[in-house]
């Protein structure tokens, strides 16, 4: 019935903590695949450990590194089950996760995408384990538009998910081109294909967080950004159509410079008319700065929020102003 999907790179630290939360399911119709994505560590030796204990676990190994979502689309290719669950080799499986998933995709054959929220632990500070909680354990089920929610931010943690395989295969499985966010781009294809998204409320994961861990090395530096802001710029590319327009850049700083680089890169046609900030004036990149105050004066067809810092205000004067989210503007810081 279920296909659980792990891709493991040098993680033998956590590994056998990993693999024995799997097995140690109450819901046991499942291959477990490992793909061993060119471990150098003992990672395994690890995996064989259990692969010749337990003949539910599928083995996959190769000596090169192919990155996770290559691993996730080898997983994809081999799997049997008719859903799909996502682990990662650091995470922790309550034991009644997969029941309590699989009683709930029964119940409810609508949902494409099951998530559950999470408890966060490791290495880390109480604030961060907070701060990535209160990010992963949204209400989703009870929003208003699943869209809005997901093009402001990744609501569900990756290995909490269970999903029909018939969706991840209509959806031609993880795009390799998004190695940092594959699964807010997943998200995000399926909601644009009409997919539901849903979320059970109890805490049936825990999520490692540490130092090491693939969620802190993607929040350094900019690449997860621009990753994030393309796939909301296709997003929008395929909803509305949008070719030749003129927009305007909500920013003048280093955040509306890398919009600016992804809008020219999936619009190549559209125009950039100026960037609206409060507090500068001249030209940013060479392009004229204007107040928010001038935008009811400029001709824009769209407008794309740039800064983390100002993006609340500028929803709330584009809003004031009939601005419809989406269709008229789109955040992407």
């Amino acid at each position: 019935m279920i296909s659980v999907i792990m891709p493991v790179y040098n993680c033998e630290k956590y590994l056998e903590e990993s693999i024995e939360s799997i097995l140690k399911q109450t819901y046991r119709d499942f291959e477990f695949i490992i793909v061993n994505d060119g471990s150098n560590d003992k990672s395994i030796d690890i995996i064989n450990k259990y692969a010749n204990d337990d003949n539910r676990i599928v083995v996959v190994s190769r000596d090169n590194n192919m990155g996770m979502v290559y691993s996730l689309n080898e997983g994809i290719d081999r799997a049997k089950g008719s859903y799909v669950a996502r682990m990662d080799a650091d995470d922790i499986a309550l034991p009644e996760r997969f029941e309590r998933q699989i009683e709930y995709l029964n119940k409810n054959k609508d949902v494409d995408i099951l998530a559950c929220k999470v408890e966060a632990f490791g290495d880390v500070s109480r604030e961060q384990k907070l701060e990535r909680e209160h990010w992963y354990n949204v209400d989703l089920n009870n929003s208003e538009s699943i869209e809005s929610l997901f093009l402001e931010n990744c609501y569900i943690a990756h290995p909490s998910v269970m999903m029909k395989m018939s969706v991840l295969k209509a959806l031609g499985g993880y795009n390799l081109n998004y190695k940092r966010t594959e699964d807010y781009n997943l998200w995000l294809r399926a909601i644009a294909k009409g997919y539901k998204i849903a979320m059970l409320e109890e805490k049936l994961m825990k999520i490692r967080l540490h130092n090491d861990s693939k969620i802190h090395r993607d929040a350094e530096g900019f690449s997860s950004i621009r990753d994030i802001i393309q796939s909301r710029l296709e997003y929008v590319k395929e909803k509305l159509k949008l070719k030749d327009f003129s927009y305007v850049i909500w920013g003048a700083s280093n955040g509306g410079k890398i919009a600016y680089e992804k809008i020219k890169e999936v619009f190549p046609n559209a125009k950039l008319n100026g960037y609206i900030d409060k507090f500068k004036t001249g030209k940013f990149e060479g392009v004229d700065i204007f107040y928010p105050e001038d935008l009811s004066k400029m001709k824009v067809d769209y407008v794309f929020i740039a800064t983390l810092p100002g993006c609340k205000e500028a929803k709330g004067i584009l809003t004031k102003n009939n601005f419809v989210p989406i269709k008229d503007f789109l955040v992407l810081c």
